[in-house]
């Protein structure tokens, strides 16, 4: 995690984490 990877990184984490919740939320 120099410069490109945490771009890509929290990206990632934050749709894994996001994703599941609304989706299920949404139905």
């Amino acid at each position: 995690m120099d410069s490109v990877a945490p771009s890509s990184f929290s990206l990632s984490l934050s749709l894994t984490c996001h994703v599941p919740a609304r989706g299920r939320a949404a139905g």
